[in-house]
């Protein structure tokens, strides 16, 4: 007998033409998610709103393949056939490094990335580790992997200012001078700068709260401040998706970082997208859309397709109920889409 999602996923199967894009953060490793949208490319140019629907792919036949269940871990696309996950705890930090199918949606064998298990060894025997609620952004150019920030547990909890760069299976870190140690924070790449933003440090008494913006140059691992206090109380918990594109059906002022969700200082949740644009001078507006947008929110996920150029956004929490909605947003018709799917 067919389970609830496995009927919906033979229903969904059948649309064509369409493309498969893929969450980067999982809520679950045991359920990794794709996303099917329902449109063509010629659709996507003009289209107000764009259909999503989720996927649950079956389980693997090698359970010893897939990621140990843990929190404060990350997940990002290395091709269109891979993606990764590392990083995270549990009862003890995890030195795993995990690889997903993105295709099937099945576990991959750590037996088929000797490297990467060689380079774990070194991180043991070295005891280096990458820690949890670190932010991580993939060079699809160079294939080189960026962590910044995150927490270690050394008997305490603390912050990092490092950032750890992977590249031909070789790790190396850099301590970050001119910014806090935080987690929870965003980073996302443009041009040759990691840009940081937000996030909190663990003090004595409460939680201290940036709403400070920085960029890192990755040839020199300098940093510089671009924004002291973008937001008066802090923010942490956010998402940050970069749109970097131009052609002629697109209109430029839509590039730059968009920013969603989080909260502050003080639990205030944040509800407005933002978009922030670098350039000689920092820029951050309020974006305005249509529609029925996302509750505030956080620890979700937040992606962007370049082919439907549609902004997702996935699940999370506000404190007082776990969200398992899936929204899209066309970033030139600026339409929220609310799909109305739930997970069972």
């Amino acid at each position: 007998m067919q389970s609830e999602w496995q009927k919906r996923y033979d229903q969904v199967r059948t649309i064509t033409p369409s493309k498969q894009i893929r969450i980067r953060t999982t809520p679950s490793p045991e359920r990794p998610i794709k996303l099917k949208f329902a449109q063509s490319p010629v659709q996507a140019l003009y289209t107000t709103s764009t259909k999503a629907t989720v996927i649950l792919p079956l389980q693997n036949e090698y359970k010893y393949t897939m990621p140990e269940t843990r929190q404060g871990c990350r997940s990002i696309e290395l091709s269109n056939q891979l993606g990764i996950v590392l990083g995270g705890h549990s009862h003890r930090e995890s030195l795993e490094f995990n690889f997903i199918d993105l295709q099937s949606g099945q576990w991959l064998q750590k037996q088929q990335f000797q490297d990467w298990e060689y380079l774990k060894y070194r991180m043991k025997e070295n005891n280096t580790k990458l820690g949890s609620h670190f932010s991580i952004n993939y060079d699809f150019e160079e294939q080189t992997l960026y962590c910044f920030g995150g927490e270690r547990i050394q008997g305490v909890r603390r912050q990092s200012n490092t950032l750890s760069k992977i590249q031909n299976h070789q790790l190396q870190q850099f301590i970050i001078n001119g910014i806090n140690p935080r987690r929870n924070h965003t980073s996302t790449l443009m041009d040759n700068q990691l840009i940081i933003i937000g996030g909190f440090e663990d003090m004595n008494t409460k939680p201290n709260y940036f709403g400070d913006i920085h960029s890192i140059n990755l040839s020199t691992m300098k940093s510089t401040q671009l924004q002291k206090q973008f937001m008066k109380n802090g923010l942490a918990y956010h998402q940050v998706i970069s749109v970097q594109k131009k052609n002629q059906y697109f209109e430029e002022k839509e590039n730059g970082i968009y920013l969603f969700g989080g909260k502050d200082q003080e639990d205030n949740f944040n509800n407005d997208l933002l978009q922030i644009v670098i350039g000689t001078q920092l820029q951050m507006n309020v974006v305005q859309t249509i529609g029925q947008q996302p509750k505030a929110r956080r620890n979700f996920s937040m992606n962007y397709d370049q082919n439907s150029q549609c902004i997702i956004i996935f699940g999370g929490t506000n404190d007082f109920e776990i969200f398992d909605d899936l929204y899209t947003l066309n970033i030139q018709s600026k339409i929220w889409f609310n799909n109305l799917w739930r997970i069972k």
